[in-house]
């Protein structure tokens, strides 16, 4: 998904976003914080996204991206690929972690559409889900039900010729996507 999103930043004249980072290995991240000259934009180590794989930091050669008409590009269109600008500046109540207009994290489109239809981050969508236990999400023609588990004790029933994926939220729920 993250080569569909360059190459649709290609195709409106935004041909230089690159990743700075991706993957971290638990070493990577302890050398990293404690190099750190400010340890606030730095994730302890066993703490960091990046451990996970899901997370890239990007960049556009030569510009700020967090003024750039490329980094708003990114922030206004990364949702359709299902990546979500982390750490927004408004958020950082939520996040606590400050501003970072270079981290982006994949949660899935579905996922990604309805925090960004609804102004949330991570947390907020967790919670909400968590509030909720079931939401209903239409795209692209295609009605998906969203469930939350708060344990691998709970079930749910998924009608026979039905698909689903399944994921750990990281905090010991389970987020369970349902669809015909």
């Amino acid at each position: 998904m993250l080569r569909e999103m360059f190459a649709s930043a290609v195709n409106v004249g935004h041909s230089a976003f690159r990743v700075t980072e991706g993957y971290r290995t638990y070493e990577q991240q302890s050398l990293l914080f404690d190099s750190a000259a400010d340890s606030s934009f730095v994730a302890r180590p066993g703490h960091s996204e990046h451990h996970t794989g899901l997370a890239a930091d990007i960049s556009y050669h030569g510009v700020n991206i967090a003024t750039s008409v490329q980094g708003t590009w990114l922030m206004e269109n990364a949702y359709r690929y299902g990546f979500i600008l982390r750490y927004p500046m408004h958020k950082t109540d939520i996040t606590s972690f400050p501003f970072e207009p270079w981290h982006y994290r994949f949660v899935g489109q579905l996922h990604a559409y309805f925090m960004h239809k609804n102004d949330l981050v991570l947390e907020e969508y967790i919670d909400h889900l968590r509030k909720h236990r079931e939401i209903s999400i239409s795209l692209d023609g295609v009605d998906y039900t969203v469930f939350y588990l708060a344990n691998t004790d709970e079930a749910i029933e998924i009608p026979m010729n039905y698909s689903f994926t399944a994921s750990l939220d990281n905090t010991g729920g389970i987020i369970v996507t349902v669809w015909q």
